[in-house]
């Protein structure tokens, strides 16, 4: 559960993603898409990997993934920053959407999938680094497809998103 309540997460995100500290940025989309909502990440990042390939520039690489543990423990994080897009469980009302540094996220967990980043030692001293762009699911029972709400809190972030891509980090350091 996500212990901050974000009000504004699109600024923050703007901020992160377009601060000195963040690049390079990786960015991983997970989720299960036979779990309806929980394949929210993976959508949010298949989108941009479509619409800007999976390296966009020489800072910034998207990988949409349905086993984010076997990625994040071929990462390092000596320098840049990671950003997980899920669905994640806030106690909100659906669709609610939340930027948050995984330091913040009570026992360091993030998602609907509770994989400890702590646990994975390349990542764990690096907390700091990791960042949670999350989507409060309404429905990971065994399905397809996105519920209503949660589509069209995916497709806001996706809007914010490609505007902070085009206009911020896409051309500040190519």
């Amino acid at each position: 559960m996500i212990e901050l309540e974000s009000r504004d997460w699109a600024a923050r995100a703007k901020t992160f993603m377009e601060s000195k500290d963040a690049l390079p940025l990786r960015i991983v989309g997970v989720g299960n898409p036979i779990r309806k909502d929980d394949c929210v990440g993976i959508f949010i990042a298949s989108h941009l990997r479509k619409k800007f390939g999976a390296r966009p520039n020489t800072q910034v690489r998207i990988y949409p993934t349905v086993a984010p543990e076997l990625l994040f423990s071929k990462m390092t994080l000596e320098k840049g920053s990671l950003l997980v897009f899920d669905a994640v469980e806030q106690n909100s009302p659906p669709g609610s959407i939340v930027f948050a540094n995984i330091a913040d996220t009570k026992f360091g967990y993030f998602a609907t999938h509770n994989v400890p980043l702590k646990l994975i030692p390349n990542l764990s001293g690096k907390m700091g680094k990791i960042f949670v762009l999350g989507i409060q699911p309404e429905d990971i029972d065994i399905g397809e497809g996105l519920s209503e709400v949660v589509l069209h809190s995916a497709n806001e972030v996706i809007t914010e998103l490609e505007t902070i891509f085009q206009e911020g980090i896409l051309n500040a350091r190519k």
